[in-house]
């Protein structure tokens, strides 16, 4: 994952988490910020690894229209939404 240009792509950015139901950011979390795999967290919510990977594809369903809304940088660069969600 890409760094943040501007700060306020980073408040987007958390707005559109928080706009998650809780287990579905805790999911991206886990899997996209701290790295853990989808057995790794069906172990740590008591779940099936089908529910972390339907649960994190169901969160960039839900993320990627708040993010597309970002308009693409200056520098010519993918908008925001690319670079945090990746291809999915």
């Amino acid at each position: 994952m890409r760094g943040v240009a501007e700060p306020e792509q980073a408040i987007d950015l958390d707005a559109a988490l928080a706009a998650l139901p809780p287990v579905s950011r805790a999911v991206v979390w886990l899997h996209d910020v701290e790295g853990y795999t989808h057995r790794e967290i069906a172990v740590l919510l008591g779940k099936s690894e089908s529910f972390s990977k339907s649960q994190l594809s169901r969160a960039y369903q839900r993320l990627r229209p708040l993010l597309d809304a970002e308009p693409e940088l200056e520098s010519g660069r993918a908008p925001l939404a690319e670079s945090a969600l990746g291809s999915c």
